[in-house]
Formats: C-alpha cells, sequence, structure tokens
C-alpha cells in the first residue's frame, strides 16, 4: 500500500502508529480476551472495579456505538509480573463514532456523523437502558447502566475542555471524511454528554418497559 515516490520509497497518509500498553496478555483455552457479560463477573470485594467504573465502560461503548464487540476486540493484560491487579481494556474499537449494524458495515458503523448523531444514547425517555444494537459478532446489546455508572462517566466527560475534543477529532483527521467537520463532531459529542448527564436512573427502576401490577 502506500504511494510509491520517486526515490522509491512509500508515502502512507494518513499513517498511524499504535503503541500498546506493556504487559503480558491473558489468554485462556486458546482464547484471547474478554466477552461483555464477563464484565460482571469482576468482584469489587475481591479486589476488582466497582460498579460505577465498569457501568461507565459499557456506557462509553453505548456512546460510541461499538458493536464488534467479540472478545478479541477487548484484552485482560498483567501490567507487572506479579499479575495483582490485571486490566481488562477495550483494544480495538475501530468502528464506532457511527451507527451499529447488525454486519458491521464501515460505511455505516464506523466515523460517519450523520449516522451517529442520530443515535441517541439512551432506550425510551426514562431509565437507563443503552441504546446499542447486537452485531453478529458482538457480545454487549442495550445493557443497563447504573446511576454510579452514568455519573462516573459524566463526570470524566465534563473534564474534557473544548480544547482537547478540537486535538481529538483533528488527529482522528474526521475532515477526510465524506460529510461532517471538527466543529460538527464536537457539536455532537457535546450533545450526547448532554444526554448523559442529563439523564437520571432513579427515575425507572425496570428495564425495558413498566412492570405489570394485578390486583
Amino acid at each position: 500500500g502506500g504511494a510509491r515516490l520517486a526515490n522509491g520509497d512509500r508515502l502512507f497518509d494518513p499513517a498511524t502508529v499504535e503503541r500498546k500498553l506493556e504487559g503480558e496478555e491473558i489468554v485462556l483455552h486458546e482464547r484471547g480476551g474478554w466477552s461483555w457479560p464477563e464484565l460482571d463477573l469482576v468482584s469489587h470485594a475481591a479486589g476488582g472495579s466497582p460498579r460505577a467504573h465498569r457501568d461507565a465502560l459499557t456506557l462509553l461503548a453505548v456512546f460510541m456505538q461499538h458493536a464488534d464487540t467479540k472478545p478479541e476486540q477487548q484484552r485482560i493484560l498483567c501490567p507487572d509480573d506479579a499479575c495483582e491487579h490485571p486490566l481488562m481494556m477495550l483494544n480495538d474499537v475501530g468502528i464506532t463514532f457511527g451507527r451499529a449494524n447488525l454486519s458491521n458495515h464501515r460505511a455505516i458503523g464506523a466515523v460517519n456523523l450523520d449516522e451517529w448523531k442520530r443515535q441517541p444514547v439512551w432506550k425510551g425517555p426514562v431509565g437507563c437502558v443503552g441504546n446499542l444494537s447486537k452485531s453478529l459478532t458482538g457480545t454487549l446489546k442495550d445493557p443497563i447502566i447504573s446511576q454510579e455508572g452514568r455519573e462516573f462517566l459524566a463526570g470524566l466527560m465534563a473534564q474534557l475542555s473544548h480544547r482537547q475534543l478540537h486535538d481529538l477529532f483533528t488527529t482522528a483527521r474526521v475532515e477526510l471524511r465524506p460529510s461532517g467537520n471538527v466543529d460538527g463532531w464536537i457539536a455532537a459529542f457535546r450533545a450526547k454528554q448532554r444526554e448523559i448527564e442529563e439523564r437520571r436512573c432513579v427515575d425507572a427502576w425496570w428495564t425495558t418497559a413498566p412492570p405489570a401490577f394485578t390486583a
């Protein structure tokens, strides 16, 4: 790939370099990574992250419209030899910032501002069920988010300055996409951020529909 120059070199534009976190990946039964339901197995009492942090990560996946959530897209990493605090992380989120779709079609699901803007963060006017369609390879669909998780992610997003978001989308070269510019992406990001900030997960304690009561 790349364009061949007169001196024989090849020019790649844009080019990306991935700097992976140091550590040893945990692979069990010849399978690396983790599926999304396994995140619920993390025990805070045993030293793992609290539910607020895990729900914030899940809500971030909804925010990005991350549908290709097969285990290979996530990793479990030992940052040191003792591996006392293994790290569960998102490793590959290439098909995001669009509309999650069944076939992980990139034109729809990857860096498509028009599609991303049309996707609400939440399903329904009340409660905290995230709006995320499941793809054929995915392991996450319409997750339930706790109030603590919503608040934690909202607090982190509130720390992002306009300059930081501008640098984020500029570095991502969104100007090369068919639609949208840096300012448009920032506006969409802030609009979704407000959706997270303004929702209250205690408004409804049911999951997808009100319960039926009988006399």
